[in-house]
């Protein structure tokens, strides 16, 4: 990501005021890492930051506002522990016949898919 979109991500986080300022620059070193079409994990920032997961999602939609990231769905198997490796722009975007690789059980839509992000910029 450039620098001026890093400057921009923490205009953005201090104006409002999810974290802190320390932990904006602690998000900014990792946000370095990721290149356009990666997916950041809400799971990794509320790990990286020690901050709880609607956090997480309150910086990743503030992102999302300017641009940087995409919402994004993936289906994730609760019983097998494990991503489908395929994201979708929609919920309805999803297979119909969506199933785990592992178990085989078929994705229930409204409880096994999770709500991603996906680097633009």
């Amino acid at each position: 990501m450039s620098p001026d979109v890093l400057y921009q991500i923490k205009d953005k986080l201090l104006e409002d005021d999810i974290i802190s300022e320390n932990k904006i620059d602690t998000l900014i070193k990792h946000l370095i890492t990721y290149s356009p079409s990666n997916i950041v994990y809400p799971g990794t920032i509320k790990r990286k930051l020690s901050i709880p997961i609607l956090d997480a999602y309150k910086i990743l939609y503030a992102l999302q506002e300017l641009g940087v990231v995409k919402q994004v769905y993936e289906p994730y198997c609760h019983e097998c522990d494990i991503f489908y490796d395929q994201t979708f722009p929609s919920l309805s975007a999803i297979p119909k016949q969506a199933c785990c690789p592992q178990c085989r059980k078929d994705f229930n839509l409204a409880t096994d898919a999770i709500v991603i992000f996906e680097v633009i910029i």
